[in-house]
């Protein structure tokens, strides 16, 4: 009898922690999609802020060739002051409808010195 008990005792044993280490497992699995799922979401609602530096301007140039406009514009505060200059434009931003003369409101990107116009839009009166 003591045989059989001991037999007994060792497969409850062994099935005990078997389900401890299965059930540990579902939970760790668990929490880490729900890390996963709050990230994801974390990440949906973080509004992000426009990226560069925004000033108006008059456009005196545009070279579609090299993606390129000079413009007179104004203050960039804490960046530059008032001035022409050449900017490259990045490659998502349109250029065909832009001219000479126009008045424009953009946005330029501070790369180490390289700055880059990466939004157009035009300048309301």
């Amino acid at each position: 009898m003591t045989r059989l008990r001991a037999s007994l005792c060792e497969t409850l044993d062994r099935d005990a922690v078997c389900v401890v280490a299965t059930a540990t497992r579902r939970v760790r699995k668990g929490v880490a999609a729900l890390g996963l799922a709050l990230a994801l979401i974390s990440a949906g609602c973080r509004q992000t802020a426009p990226e560069g530096h925004a000033t108006r301007g008059v456009v005196q140039r545009v070279d579609l060739e090299h993606r390129e406009i000079l413009v007179d514009h104004e203050e960039i505060p804490g960046v530059m002051h008032e001035m022409t200059m050449l900017f490259g434009v990045a490659a998502d931003v349109e250029l065909e409808a832009l001219a000479a003369g126009d008045v424009i409101e953009f946005r330029v990107r501070d790369d180490d010195g390289l700055f880059t116009v990466t939004e157009i839009r035009p300048s309301l009166p």
